[in-house]
């Protein structure tokens, strides 16, 4: 029971965080230079993701042809 009350509180404390944001600064306009900047943030955080992954995958550098991964991600960005 506790964990069930534990979830739902941190439910509304995470959109009530979101909602917070929505309510104040959805009315404002973002500066042409923030959303230059925010234009970034995506394929960013999808390298952050992706690439240790692809070239570090025994935790050690790994560019080798013996490296799957590295292969699997060349040929599906293709």
């Amino acid at each position: 029971m506790t964990i069930w009350l534990t979830m739902l509180a941190v439910g509304v404390l995470t959109y009530a965080t979101r909602l917070s944001f929505i309510l104040l600064l959805g009315q404002r306009e973002i500066s042409p230079r923030t959303q230059q900047a925010l234009r970034f943030v995506p394929p960013a955080v999808l390298s952050a993701l992706i690439f240790p992954q692809l070239l570090l995958p025994n935790g050690t550098w790994d560019l080798s042809l013996g490296n799957e991964r590295l292969i699997a991600g060349m040929v599906a960005s293709a």
